[in-house]
């Protein structure tokens, strides 16, 4: 939450705002108290209120959450998202899960107008969710990475030290000897 944002999500909501003629594309996270938009395509804000959220509905659900007419229902007629800025009538959402199966967020999309959702555009809308969270699982890795790298990196460097004295032993001494004679020789 609160990050800065990042040109991976920004192409799938982009994607999104695309494939579906929407002028509005999100990727949404959620805390106990609010969403924040990792990726916000066609909003001005940045974040809401969890307990106006139509996304909170999605994760409470656990499933692709559509509401075609948000005037027309009785759920969501009195929303202040539905009822002013930013004027919330269509809305798709799929929950977005972590690696350990957490729901975390949504992709979702909003329109000011009511909207019909077919099957194909719900199979669509969870093939981008995927995408998504490859997104998120690629992060993890990759720190996951990081991390290892760097405690591999501290190991070596450890095995080259003289644990008593903390200079180079013999066996580091001669490995740096090695390279800068090859290096002098280049």
């Amino acid at each position: 939450l609160s990050t800065p944002d990042e040109e991976a999500f920004d192409r799938v909501t982009r994607t999104v705002k695309r494939m579906f003629s929407i002028p509005i594309a999100l990727v949404s996270l959620i805390d106990s108290q609010r969403q924040w938009f990792k990726s916000c395509i066609g909003l001005p804000i940045r974040e809401t209120a969890r307990e106006i959220s139509f996304c909170g509905h999605a994760i409470a659900h656990n499933q692709l959450l559509v509401v075609e007419n948000a005037a027309a229902d009785p759920r969501f007629s009195d929303n202040p998202l539905a009822t002013g800025e930013p004027h919330v009538i269509f809305y798709a959402g799929r929950p977005l899960y972590n690696a350990e199966g957490y729901a975390v967020g949504t992709l979702c999309m909003i329109d000011h107008h009511p909207r019909t959702f077919t099957v194909e555009d719900r199979r669509s809308l969870d093939d981008l969710g995927y995408w998504v969270e490859n997104i998120f699982a690629t992060r993890e890795l990759s720190q996951t990475q990081q991390a290892l790298l760097a405690e591999l990196d501290e190991a070596r460097r450890s095995s080259m030290l003289d644990p008593m004295l903390n200079i180079w032993n013999r066996a580091a001494a001669m490995m740096m000897l090695e390279r800068e004679s090859l290096r002098a020789f280049r």
